[in-house]
């Protein structure tokens, strides 16, 4: 199945390609926690994931379509 994927902040800089947004083919029953490791971001990286603009679980299951935006973690100080 394939599903789009939204790398915000610093998250794109992980991927081969650099790309901020991108299409991803999966294995059915794909969730949120599997896309991670495919576009080579850390999981520690990733505060939250949005699916359809709704927070999910990493355990979110995916469906063929499905619009996933992924939000790096934040330091400051």
């Amino acid at each position: 199945m394939r599903v789009q994927v939204t790398l915000n902040g610093h998250l794109s800089w992980y991927t081969e390609s650099k790309e901020k947004e991108m299409t991803l083919e999966l294995p059915e029953g794909a969730t949120v926690g599997d896309l991670i490791e495919p576009l080579g971001v850390p999981p520690v990286e990733v505060a939250f994931a949005t699916v359809e603009d709704e927070r999910v679980a990493t355990d979110y299951a995916l469906a063929e379509g499905t619009r996933v935006s992924l939000a790096p973690v934040i330091a400051g100080g």
